[in-house]
């Protein structure tokens, strides 16, 4: 009969559990990343959720349909005529006084309209003049909001368009 070996092991001798692994290891988290809200603009590929880099908290994500709502000027949206602030307009009235109280009351129509969650509470203006031969003057908007309902206050975004002089 052939000489037989036998091998006794320990199940403590296996390795380390997966608990264990997770303590170690830094920056290891089984915790799922937050669920997206909106797609991020301008669109950037490279999302972790599909193809897209999404927003995934609710302030950003108002932050940047702001943005959009202001830059959006009316007829560009298909289906909502009116949609936007329409500010690109006002940029050919560069010698008009109050051009900045009309920029602000069409951002306040606008959102009164579409975002009537958002509270504007600061709005301010500058001006970029020509640079050497080239005659493009920038025409800058800030403004602060507040959203209530996610209790978040001071938030400033900057939108700023190109004109020729």
């Amino acid at each position: 009969m052939a000489n037989q070996q036998q091998k006794t092991y320990s199940f403590k001798s296996v390795g380390q559990s997966f608990i264990d692994y997770i303590d170690e290891t830094p920056g290891f988290s089984t915790d799922p990343p937050p669920l997206p809200i909106g797609i991020r603009t301008p669109i950037q590929l490279g999302g972790v959720y599909g193809l897209f880099q999404m927003h995934n908290d609710m302030l950003s994500q108002v932050s940047d349909n702001l943005r959009n709502l202001i830059l959006t000027n009316h007829g560009e949206r298909l289906g909502l005529y009116d949609f936007g602030a329409n500010l690109k307009s006002l940029t050919t009235e560069l010698t008009n006084s109050d051009i900045d109280a009309m920029a602000m009351s069409n951002i306040a129509t606008s959102v009164a309209k579409y975002m009537p969650y958002v509270n504007l509470t600061g709005f301010s203006t500058f001006r970029n003049g020509p640079d050497g031969d080239q005659q493009v003057i920038q025409i800058g908007v800030t403004i602060t909001f507040d959203v209530p309902t996610i209790s978040d206050e001071g938030k400033q975004i900057r939108v700023i368009l190109d004109t020729i002089g």
